[in-house]
């Protein structure tokens, strides 16, 4: 199974429950001027979210 893009972080997790083996998130970024920044401030936060999603589902 692979999906590219426009998944939230809820539907992504559930392709693991639906025996996905591996499930790739990627950083959106913004450029301003000469740096990539994370656009979203919290992606530590969500990304620690994820991870206890994903100890939860039995594999």
């Amino acid at each position: 199974m692979q999906a590219v893009d426009g998944l939230s972080t809820k539907q992504a997790i559930q392709t693991l429950e639906m025996r996905a083996k591996i499930v790739v998130f990627g950083v959106p970024l913004v450029i301003s001027g000469t740096e990539f920044k994370v656009a979203n401030p919290n992606f530590e936060d969500i990304i620690w979210d994820i991870i206890q999603c994903v100890k939860k589902i039995e594999i």
